[in-house]
């Protein structure tokens, strides 16, 4: 597991490429997310997200626009604070409950319902949220 802070930074391709050899590094251009995830962003129950890509690290800005994903409407703005990237064997409830569900079994059935089923050393990326801004 490997924690990085933005701490006004926008950029972790460096740190993360060196911690992550031959790992490409993605980042997100907006949060895009079913309105009732980012009705839960809002709200404050939702404090992260888990991000997958196969071979590489998916990382947020420090800022991004929040999009609905049915509509493609931006509807906000959300602030990250950092980013957490471990293996799909180290989930935890607390990730689960951070996340908005109840139960690490919960996380873990909508991950493989949205990404496919996962292998243990799988690498995601947890983006931890600091604000959210309406637009």
């Amino acid at each position: 597991m490997r924690e990085y802070r933005l701490n006004g930074r926008n950029d972790l391709r460096e740190e993360v490429s060196r911690d992550f050899p031959g790992r490409r590094v993605i980042f997100d251009e907006s949060l895009t997310l079913p309105a009732s995830y980012l009705s839960r962003i809002r709200e404050g129950s939702k404090r992260t997200t888990i991000k997958f890509s196969p071979d590489a690290i998916r990382l947020p800005r420090r800022q991004l626009p929040a999009v609905e994903k049915r509509s493609g409407l931006t509807v906000g703005r959300v602030s990250y604070r950092g980013v957490v990237v471990k293996q799909y064997s180290e989930l935890t409830e607390e990730d689960a409950q951070s996340d908005g569900f109840e139960t690490l079994r919960d996380l873990r059935m909508e991950l493989e319902a949205a990404y496919g089923a996962f292998a243990p050393e799988s690498l995601l990326s947890i983006h931890q949220f600091e604000r959210w801004e309406n637009a």
